[in-house]
């Protein structure tokens, strides 16, 4: 354990490194981008007793989804990167264990390549603290096939126990690696009976993985998790798919997300190397073989899901795929041209990120989302404070026009004691949005066209970067806004509008006209686009906007004179391309009716 402790510490500054330099530019882990880092604070507030958790799928994940709930929302995050840490080190341990290296200057240096690579993979940043339950899984695992590796040397029944228990434990959380060790396990039973080990005796370990993993699917099955089966019909994210080409084309596509030229090339050349040094019969070469097709493996669960394709899913694979470098530690000290190749493969394993450079930007949009969840909960945590102190008082939300929230799981609120008991009803802009939606007992979701300010005792307004605009108590009375879409009510409707008092009326009103389409309010972005479009004629961009109101509510041809009007007063040194999209976007559109 203390190896391991090591290991994870030494991990650390590399995790800071490749955060900080490389993607996503920043060193700040513990914040989330996504509603699900809210269930575990939502678990932990909620009153739960064992047998809710028994009659659940993944029943021992979502018991400890509970437990770091209690951290909160950032402390449950850094549970989920220490285990990271510790994933990392304990598979590298394993390793540098079943081949009885010395924990040398080779080692150490293949050690901090490995972390390296499982940091730079392209979709780890965005994924490794989302799959919380994926690492729980693989913490288990590799602690029970550390008692599985002690019963074969040592055939204690107490061993084996406490193999499946562990085993148990980590399909109970999630069943992604399930495959990848269960090859293991045969590849490594294999192994022992070529060397005279008895046939029962090494099957075993493979054998109570079976068992383990079978128990987890039919207890998950009756429970009905949507994952095996309770959510299996046509068009569904959860459609199981086995016809053989749909799923290799899907388990080609993660590979594809998962490696580039460069890190699926060391992986590669590690094989090659040992084959070479150590002989295509050692351990070290069955190794380096093995652990890449583990890896692999870890996406067959998801290969089978092709409606819910997810690139993030491909870093599940990395503390596998990567962990052949560990072998190579004897080649940094056998001679002069074994010593070279082992400083090729690591220098060459350090440019892998030159090539993932597309699919970093690709996760920008998480990192928009993390951006906008920061700000909300440092909002919350600088305003909760000034929320009523009356019981069961209520507080009007608005302004979240973007995806995720801490109200998506309301009783999270919880976590800030001066919140438990006050209501919360969130507006909501969509234009699908025609009910009123509990999400829990102290949150609901409310249309905008339902909403009337004087019902309630404060307004909580955010922009649409989960910036907080302003914390008012609400009207007596409804305020209005007659004619103008700048008016009272609207500031508290849209509170984006709150930073434009000061703009010039072109600026102003064209703003607005932009903010409001952003809420979906067309009507009123429409009279906002009016009023720009008078005080500013010459500027193409209150055209473009009208042009796109009318596409967004099926008016193709109504958008073609904005548009094409945007075309004509656009610069001619400086054009805006998306002006001249949209006209051939219109022209693609209706041309079939011509």
């Amino acid at each position: 354990m203390r190896e391991v402790l090591f290991l994870a510490l030494l991990a650390f500054p590399v995790h800071a490194l490749v955060l900080r330099c490389i993607f996503p530019g920043y060193y700040d882990p513990l914040w989330p981008h996504h509603s699900d880092f809210y269930i575990p604070v939502e678990l932990a507030e909620s009153a739960h007793g064992m047998m809710d958790f028994v009659r659940r799928p993944r029943p021992v994940g979502m018991a400890f989804l509970e437990g770091v709930g209690y951290l909160g929302v950032r402390g449950s995050i850094g549970v989920t990167l220490a285990l990271t840490l510790f994933n990392c080190a304990a598979t590298a341990a394993a390793v540098r264990r079943f081949l009885r290296d010395p924990p040398g200057l080779g080692f150490f240096l293949g050690y901090g390549v490995y972390v390296f690579l499982v940091f730079v993979q392209p979709h780890y940043y965005v994924f490794y603290s989302h799959d919380v339950l994926s690492q729980v899984s693989y913490a288990f695992l590799l602690m029970s096939a550390w008692m599985l590796f002690k019963y074969q040397a040592m055939p204690r029944i107490s061993y084996l126990l406490a193999g499946g228990v562990l085993a148990l434990l980590a399909f109970f959380s999630k069943e992604t690696y399930g495959p990848s060790f269960l090859f293991l396990a045969t590849v490594f039973a294999a192994g022992s009976y070529a060397r005279g080990a008895r046939a029962a005796l090494a099957a075993r370990p493979a054998l109570i993985l079976a068992a383990a993993l079978l128990t987890a699917f039919l207890v998950n099955r009756i429970n009905g998790s949507r994952f095996t089966g309770g959510a299996d019909y046509a068009g569904s994210p959860y459609q199981i798919v086995l016809a053989p080409r749909a799923f290799l084309v899907e388990w080609l596509r993660y590979a594809g997300e998962a490696l580039n030229p460069i890190s699926g090339g060391v992986v590669v050349l590690v094989a090659l190397a040992l084959a070479i040094f150590a002989g295509g019969r050692s351990v070290r070469f069955v190794l380096a073989v093995a652990l890449p097709v583990a890896g692999a493996a870890a996406w067959l669960g998801n290969a089978t899901l092709p409606n819910h394709h997810f690139a993030g899913y491909s870093w599940n694979g990395a503390y596998l795929m990567y962990a052949p470098i560990l072998c190579l530690a004897p080649l940094a000290v056998l001679g002069r041209i074994p010593s070279v190749c082992f400083i090729a493969v690591m220098v060459l394993a350090l440019c892998a990120p030159a090539l993932n450079k597309a699919a970093y930007a690709g996760n920008q949009w998480a990192l928009e989302q993390e951006a906008r969840q920061r700000n909300l909960l440092n909002a919350i945590v600088a305003t909760r404070n000034l929320s009523p102190s009356s019981p069961r008082a209520k507080i009007l939300v608005t302004g979240i026009n973007f995806p995720f929230s801490p109200f998506d799981h309301g009783a999270a609120l919880g976590w800030y004691p001066v919140l438990k008991d006050i209501r919360f009803d969130v507006m909501t802009y969509t234009r699908a949005a025609g009910s009123i939606i509990s999400a829990s007992s102290n949150v609901r979701f409310i249309p905008r066209a339902q909403i009337a300010l004087a019902d309630y005792d404060v307004v909580w307004a955010f922009r649409s970067n989960g910036t907080m605009a302003a914390v008012v108590e609400a009207p007596r009375r409804e305020p209005e806004s007659g004619s103008d879409p700048m008016g009272a009510r609207n500031l508290w409707i849209f509170p984006n509008l709150f930073d434009l008092a000061s703009a010039d009326d072109g600026v102003k009103y064209l703003r607005c006209g932009s903010e409001l389409i952003a809420y979906e309010a067309f009507e009123q972005a429409e009279l906002c686009l009016l009023k720009a479009v008078r005080v500013s004629a010459m500027n193409p961009y209150p055209y473009f906007y009208l042009g796109t109101i009318r596409e967004i509510s099926g008016d193709i041809e109504g958008a073609r004179p904005y548009f094409e009007r945007a075309v004509a007063l656009d610069s001619v040194s400086a054009p805006n391309p998306a002006f001249r999209a949209a006209v051939s976007r219109i022209d693609a559109v209706s041309r079939p009716h011509n």
